[in-house]
């Protein structure tokens, strides 16, 4: 009678979470690309698709193959949108829904491989508990239905690992390594949970094996099929640049590398960022619980020799030591971005998830009630609820800005970042002429243009907004995306400013800018970076936070940065602001940081945003 209870229940409480995630990403599907990093993978695919190549678009004048950002995403999962986008056409949800649909299919071929070793209710059971975890952690970073590769290197990770647990023999050794690449060709930052894996695997395998020669035997097949993919990836970019444009791009590629996977600060301010950035997901003392809760779990379930018992330790210690080595990363080294977070949490989760596979019926029953009853009664439920909203109305102002390019197609167009037009690039069969900062003039000429101002990614501070809503005519007057049309005046007033900012000359007679830094953090715990002065690298510099164009706090740029140490000065520039908790109230807002008592704007760095829009 309890097995079918059990069953039952299991049964009824993964289709009810099922239905609960899928009724908040399929509107995050429908609201289509949001203008970001997924509306800028989404250009690669559809330059793949349409045969320009494995590139970006610096503007319609320049096409960069393989530049340097596009490796963020990897070709695991840009290729098969690409293949969609060439059945298709650039349709605005089609690569969010693909990378649902590839999540989804990924969880069933995951839940097959389980099932084969503890049964289905074991497996409904677990997989009930680890997709509720996940779409609760993911209230505040929601990349469900949106082309992020998070979700699917996580997807490959889950599978590889569960078939280097549970299954035996050198086909399932193969099968894993091809899922860890995969995953590694989908995100390169999850070569560290697979690192983990592996090294668990290898201990766990000499510990259990007298015979050592099949386990070195499958170490190789593991290292060979594991970075097979990566490595074709490199081979075709030597073919495709040359020996000497791969050397270029190289360079290039480990520069960005630098600025984006490593981070800075002493040990207390990276455990202090890196505990409040973890509770952007889940509060960590809860995480702590649940792991603390799981440990007896998994022992108690060890006693009572279910099914597939033997296994669920291995699963779970591959689990735990994936998590520890990518979060170690993530601590010890990497930039404290909570996108970056995204796979050591599933990892995580997955890890407190295992001993449901092999407790008794009674206490599967009992976990799942608990389960249900703390979500219900603390209205855990309610955090994710929000994300149904975001980017709602974004749709039908894209459909509003697209009618008018259209209706003008000699017309150029022009925004202040990529960011503000890359939705729309990605949806124009013929883009036209567009151009942003800082090659406005070269690529317009000075003609008559269309700018485009999203209003989360557009700097209000600086010269490209301020001149256009001044000198422009109103086009498009929107929440989110707003159109003007500009021409002699806007050419007039934004060249004067170009030639009037503020600089310093060297002795030589040549320009200098009185302040060199970037803005290289802005999240919704913190807006982080550096700055100093060419002219005089040992003063201190105050700056100075705005938010929505109101002053917030001033404190000095004095921080030591290791990533600067031995390249730029004294390395003593850093600067960081805590985001102030009244800004987390789901409303768009634009920080800015200036340097006292003067007129420069740190800018911001590329691929990092003024706009945000944060959860309570």
């Amino acid at each position: 009678m309890e097995k079918k209870i059990d069953t039952a229940l299991c049964t009824t409480a993964l289709f009810g979470v099922i239905v609960f995630f899928l009724w908040i990403a399929v509107p995050v599907v429908r609201s289509g690309l949001s203008h970001a990093d997924d509306a800028f993978f989404a250009i690669l695919a559809k330059n793949v698709a349409t045969g320009k190549g494995y590139g970006y678009q610096k503007s319609s004048n320049e096409f960069r193959l393989l530049d340097p950002y596009v490796n963020s995403t990897g070709p695991a999962l840009v290729l098969p949108i690409a293949l969609l986008i060439k059945i298709f056409g650039p349709l605005d949800q089609l690569p969010g829904a693909a990378a649902l649909v590839i999540f989804i299919l990924q969880l069933i071929v995951a839940a097959i491989v389980i099932w084969r070793r503890f049964g289905w209710t074991p497996t409904f059971g677990f997989f009930f508990a680890i997709l509720l975890l996940l779409v609760l952690a993911s209230s505040n970073n929601w990349y469900f239905g949106s082309f992020f590769g998070e979700t699917v290197a996580f997807g490959f990770v889950l599978i590889g690992m569960a078939l280097l647990a549970l299954a035996r023999g050198d086909r399932a050794v193969v099968a894993a390594a091809l899922c860890f690449s995969l995953s590694v060709s989908t995100k390169q930052i999850s070569l560290f949970a697979v690192a983990g894996i592996v090294m668990a695997w290898l201990i766990v395998s000499i510990y259990e094996r007298k015979d050592r020669t099949p386990i070195f035997r499958q170490l190789v097949i593991l290292i060979l099929v594991g970075s097979s993919l990566p490595i074709l990836f490199e081979v075709w970019k030597v073919f495709a640049l040359g020996v000497a444009g791969y050397k270029q791009m190289f360079k290039a590629n480990w520069d960005i590398t630098a600025i984006h996977a490593i981070g800075n600060g002493g040990r207390g301010t990276r455990l202090t960022t890196f505990i409040t950035t973890l509770r952007t997901y889940l509060p960590w003392q809860l995480i702590i619980g649940l792991a603390l809760l799981s440990a007896p779990l998994l022992a108690f379930s060890k006693r009572t020799r279910n099914r597939g018992d033997e296994y669920v330790g291995r699963f779970a210690l591959f689990a735990w030591a994936g998590a520890a080595v990518y979060l170690a990363y993530i601590l010890l080294v990497s930039t404290l971005w909570s996108r970056y977070f995204w796979v050591g949490i599933g990892v995580i989760l997955t890890a407190i998830s295992i001993p449901i596979l092999t407790v008794p019926s009674k206490v599967r029953v009992l976990i799942n009630i608990m389960v249900v009853l703390v979500v219900v009664g603390f209205g855990l439920y309610r955090q994710p609820l929000p994300v149904r909203e975001w980017n709602r109305s974004v749709p039908a102002e894209r459909a509003t800005v697209m009618n008018l390019l259209n209706e003008n197609p000699d017309v150029p167009y022009a925004a202040q970042t990529g960011s503000s037009l890359n939705d729309i690039l990605y949806l124009r069969g013929n883009q036209g002429t567009w151009a942003c900062e800082p090659d406005l003039g070269k690529n317009l000429g000075n003609r008559d243009f269309i700018a485009l101002v999203n209003d989360i990614f557009t700097d209000k501070r600086l010269k490209f907004f301020k001149t256009v809503v001044s000198t422009c005519k109103p086009l498009i007057e929107q929440s989110r995306i707003s159109a003007y049309r500009c021409g002699d005046q806007f050419w007039a007033k934004y060249l004067l400013r170009q030639d009037s900012s503020p600089s310093t000359t060297d002795s030589s007679g040549r320009r200098q800018v009185p302040h060199y830094g970037f803005v290289d953090r802005r999240d919704c715990e913190a807006i982080g970076g550096w700055v100093m002065s060419p002219a005089d690298p040992g003063a201190e510099i105050k700056v100075s936070l705005y938010i929505d164009d109101q002053l917030v706090e001033t404190q000095s740029a004095n921080t030591l940065r290791p990533d600067l140490v031995g390249r730029v000065g004294t390395g003593r520039y850093g600067f960081t602001f805590k985001l102030p908790s009244v800004y987390r109230d789901s409303k768009t807002h634009t920080g800015m940081v200036k340097v006292a008592d003067s007129d420069y704007f740190v800018p911001f760095l590329e691929n990092v945003y003024s706009g945000f829009e944060c959860q309570p």
